[in-house]
C-alpha cells in the first residue's frame, strides 16, 4: 500500500529500515558478506515482496551457493562461483517465483 501522507511514509521507511537491518544480519550469517547488496536493493525487494519471502529466498540462495562450492571443490563443476551480481539476480528470481506460487495458491492478483 502506498502511503497517503508524510507520517505514513516516515513510518513505512522506519519499518523498512528495521527489516533491512534484520535481513542484512541474516545475510551475513548465511551468505558471503562480499556479495552483500546495498541497502537500496533490500528496500527494492521490500517494496516488491513480503519480508518472509525475502528471508526464504536468502535460504534458497545460501543452499545453492553451498552446493556450487562443494561441486567446484570436488571438481564436478568447472564454472566459477557466482559474483555479487549473480547472487542478487538469483535471489530476485527466487523471490519472484515464490511470489507467483503464492498468488497461484491463493488466487490473489498481487501479493506483496
Amino acid at each position: 500500500m502506498i502511503p497517503t501522507n508524510p507520517a505514513e511514509l516516515l513510518a513505512k521507511v522506519q519499518a523498512q529500515k528495521a527489516e533491512v537491518s534484520a535481513l542484512k544480519e541474516y545475510w551475513a550469517a548465511i551468505l558471503p558478506e562480499e556479495h552483500l547488496p546495498a541497502d537500496r536493493q533490500f528496500f527494492t525487494w521490500l517494496d516488491m515482496y513480503a519480508f518472509e519471502t525475502i528471508a526464504e529466498a536468502l535460504q534458497v540462495v545460501s543452499a545453492q551457493l553451498n552446493r556450487r562450492e562443494v561441486a567446484v571443490e570436488n571438481e564436478e563443476m568447472e564454472t566459477p562461483l557466482w559474483g555479487k551480481a549473480e547472487v542478487v539476480k538469483y535471489a530476485s528470481g527466487v523471490m519472484a517465483k515464490k511470489k507467483r506460487q503464492a498468488e497461484e495458491g491463493t488466487g490473489r492478483r498481487r501479493a506483496r
